[in-house]
């Protein structure tokens, strides 16, 4: 099961309450297959939001880091591997996640567990946001639009010719394009995920980009 973006405490509550028992049988840091990096499409997440956060106020918001998540190719994932503190200023990965509690919470649920330590996790985490090109028709969307996962996937493999369709995994929910996962290996390098779920519907809606308006 693939998680998706929801408003961040009700994500918080459900993971401790979901996957405790998964997490306190595996939560070894550095015992993993892979990362998910997840990109968050902004427009449907501010649309259902029910927070006021600065994701949903940034100019031509299209997708933002959601997070860069371990992970087993057999689609379940150690959480919460430590109880380490995170960054001492949140605001200094702000280029990655505008969101100051959700910075906290990716590097409780999901960097404890990566063994790299905060400057090294969200380091690997920059890096793999640089390497990535957002499509142009997602950066200029300014109506709604329905496409097919393997459209999507085909728009991004296009622009990053080193992402393979099969290291690419699409989150909805509703039919709705919730969100963009690349399969990265520990090297940083894109790699096929393997049994992880992907979106099964045939269409999905996309909602346009985010302008200051909104």
């Amino acid at each position: 099961m693939n998680r998706l973006r929801i408003p961040l405490t009700a994500a918080f509550l459900l993971s401790i309450a979901a996957y405790s028992a998964f997490a306190q049988q595996y939560a070894q840091p550095g015992k993993f297959d892979l990362y998910l990096f997840t990109l968050s499409w902004s427009p449907q997440f501010c649309a259902t939001a029910t927070r006021d956060t600065a994701e949903c106020h940034i100019t031509n918001g299209n997708f933002v880091v959601h997070g860069l998540w371990p992970e087993f190719k057999n689609g379940s994932w150690p959480s919460s591997c430590s109880h380490a503190p995170g960054p001492s200023d949140p605001t200094l990965v702000a280029d990655l996640m505008p969101d100051p509690s959700l910075v906290s919470h990716e590097w409780y649920t999901h960097g404890t567990c990566s063994a790299l330590g905060v400057d090294g996790y969200f380091g690997l985490m920059r890096t793999v946001k640089k390497s990535v090109v957002i499509p142009q028709v997602f950066q200029q969307l300014s109506r709604t639009t329905w496409m097919a996962p393997s459209e999507i996937k085909a728009r991004f493999t296009a622009s990053n010719p080193e992402i393979q369709p099969e290291d690419m995994r699409i989150g909805c929910a509703g039919n709705n394009l919730v969100q963009v996962q690349i399969c990265i290996a520990k090297n940083g390098k894109s790699t096929p995920c393997g049994t992880i779920r992907d979106c099964r519907a045939s269409q999905i809606k996309v909602l346009p980009v985010l302008t200051p308006a909104q």
